[in-house]
């Protein structure tokens, strides 16, 4: 009994007491944040471990297997975790002292370095095909949010929208052909080659969060039209739409597998922020964290077997990854 109230102590004593990373003063250096190798934690009572609300049977052949790892950890919150395309960096943004900030680390998690894009914004960001360039959005000269694009080795951030009316949530169609942003509560396309952007969809209703199918087919996104957030999938082709989600709640963020198979997507339904898992053959959903705090922001691994998101697990926004597939 008295070794488990000297734990307890313990334990107290170090969750009042963080360790202090080194942070940023104006005109000094760069933040470091605090980066844990990518490796399968063994569950402990500080572990979250994440809490299913089926059997993973009914989403075969879906196996967690790992307890959520911590991969990125500072006293700044840390979010947007995107993974290179070809699983080599793992990319995220970072509240920085004067602006917001994009770093990058190796997936080993033993290199990491600050993308310093000389904009402030949300800086959400998608990596194009090849790797050697972001498409994220920022605020422009006039104070509006604009999507840019940035070539790696220059870091020299080209806006390709116009100006007026804010845009954000960008993301890339495969190929890098087009562009998708949201602007005016519709969804937007603008061709890479220097054409008009033009409005995707045309409701009375928001729409956000756009994100293409592999093969380019579809689009999923968010829609309010039914009086509250839900998924839904807009056939490109044809201009159909099917609504995936018809929750009470809200869900929202919803990204394809690699292979097309599955949806992640971010739903209140258990009572807080959680990840949540579409197949998409059958219309299955299946719940992949459970967690008092806020778990949001994720995206795949390339692979398609691990996931990376945002989680408050610890009191601050942190990046943790969690592995579904064998």
């Amino acid at each position: 009994m008295r070794l488990l109230l000297i734990c307890l102590l313990t334990a107290l004593l170090l969750s009042c007491h963080p360790t202090q990373n080194p942070t940023q003063t104006p005109g000094g250096e760069a933040k470091e944040p605090t980066i844990s190798i990518p490796t399968k934690q063994k569950e402990s009572s500080n572990t979250p471990v994440p809490s299913p609300t089926s059997s993973p049977t009914e989403i075969s052949p879906l196996i967690i297997t790992s307890a959520p790892y911590l991969l990125v950890e500072s006293p700044a919150r840390e979010y947007h975790p995107k993974w290179s395309n070809s699983g080599e960096i793992l990319g995220f943004v970072s509240d920085g002292v004067e602006k917001t900030e994009i770093w990058f680390q190796s997936a080993e998690g033993s290199d990491k370095r600050l993308i310093d894009i000389p904009l402030d914004g949300d800086l959400a960001f998608v990596w194009s095909a090849d790797d050697k360039s972001l498409l994220f959005d920022a605020y422009d000269e006039t104070g509006f949010l604009s999507i840019f694009t940035t070539n790696l080795e220059t870091i020299e951030p080209i806006q390709i929208s116009e100006q007026g009316w804010g845009k954000g949530n960008p993301c890339w169609s495969p190929d890098n052909s087009q562009a998708a942003y949201v602007s005016e509560t519709d969804i937007w396309i603008l061709p890479m080659d220097g054409a008009a952007a033009y409005r995707l969809t045309t409701t009375n209703t928001d729409e956000w969060h756009p994100y293409w199918s592999p093969d380019g087919s579809k689009m999923i996104f968010t829609s309010d039209s039914t009086g509250n957030a839900d998924l839904w999938v807009l056939d490109i082709a044809t201009g159909e739409t099917t609504q995936l989600t018809t929750n009470e709640t809200y869900d929202d963020r919803g990204i394809w597998s690699p292979d097309g198979e599955f949806i992640i997507f971010v739903s209140d339904r258990s009572g807080s922020d959680d990840i949540w898992l579409y197949k998409v053959a059958d219309g299955s959903e299946f719940q992949i964290t459970d967690h008092p705090g806020i778990e949001s922001m994720p995206s795949w691994h390339p692979d398609g077997k691990s996931i990376v998101f945002m989680a408050e697990f610890n009191g601050n926004w942190d990046i943790w990854g969690i592995d579904l597939f064998e």
